[in-house]
């Protein structure tokens, strides 16, 4: 019995994190987090190597203002190395700070800004068990003495994925189920009526809404709103991107299909400008620790 719940909780894990990369652009954030981390490793690498803190000979290469000195540079075996070494941290302070963020641009939940977290971090098929055992169970205490017997054991608590707040730090917006005594059988049934209510409140989080989301091609969708940018016409980015044109009851042809990528390509776009700006005022850890 423990194995099936356990193998049924990992298949959810696991239908969760598909659903999240299957919503439109979410791929795009993850890889726009990884190139900051690069970004950033090698700009500190390049500003070590100026300082001369990888030595004479990386110093005297990165001090000529040419491309071939660059990559010349970040070809150095110490320099590589260094980077080596250092863009894990990038990669680990900005997938924390993102994947919160990323949650709020797609209007997700925030169960899945901490698993977007650990995706961008640890990647879509190699979560460790701990960290990919994500869950929105929260503990919600007032008494002075429960806090205390559950702080004892916080960390097994957040190793099963459990958050613990106390009263005072309810958050708006939220829908809290006291599961307490409830029975497995009646604790199944209330997914019922937590769906009823998120309704009737007006809760609407992409990722929890039942059903798989739509399959689009997100990169046609960018590439469509670019075209537009630069000024190409409907028709044009119909015939360059395979679309469907309709011209029987409209001789100068009508593109709908077009137009729902256009349209969401827009939204992605300044979605990702968003992730962009707000990823490039992250600090390093070390300014935040000053």
């Amino acid at each position: 019995m423990g194995n099936k719940q356990s193998h049924q909780q990992s298949e959810h894990r696991k239908h969760f994190g598909e659903k999240l990369l299957a919503l439109p652009g979410i791929g795009d954030t993850i890889d726009l987090v990884r190139e900051h981390a690069w970004v950033r490793t090698v700009d500190e690498a390049s500003n070590k190597g100026v300082e001369g803190e990888l030595g004479d000979e990386v110093r005297q290469i990165i001090k000529k203002p040419t491309v071939e000195a660059l990559q010349k540079f970040l070809s150095h075996e110490i320099v590589e190395m260094y980077m080596n070494d250092n863009v894990d941290e990038w990669l680990e302070l900005l997938a924390f700070e993102a994947g919160p963020k990323i949650a709020e641009l797609w209007n997700m939940s925030e169960a899945a800004g901490q698993r977007l977290s650990r995706i961008i971090y640890w990647g879509e098929h190699s979560l460790m068990a701990v960290e990919a055992n994500i869950s929105p169970v929260v503990l919600l205490l007032e008494e002075e003495k429960q806090l205390q017997i559950v702080k004892d054991r916080r960390q097994e608590l957040q190793d099963k994925g459990v958050i613990t707040i106390s009263a005072n730090q309810v958050q708006k917006g939220h829908v809290y189920l006291d599961v307490t005594e409830l029975p497995y059988g009646s604790f199944r049934s209330a997914y019922k009526v937590i769906g009823l209510i998120r309704r009737y409140l007006g809760i609407k989080k992409k990722d929890l809404q039942a059903g798989a989301p739509s399959r689009i091609d997100t990169q046609k969708a960018l590439e469509a709103i670019y075209l537009k940018n630069v000024h190409k016409s409907s028709k044009s980015i119909a015939k360059q991107l395979g679309f469907r044109i309709y011209s029987v009851d409209n001789p100068s042809g009508s593109y709908p299909l077009l137009h729902k990528y256009l349209k969401l390509g827009k939204e992605i776009e300044e979605r990702l400008v968003k992730l962009d700006k707000f990823l490039s005022r992250v600090p390093a850890r070390i300014d935040m620790e000053k």
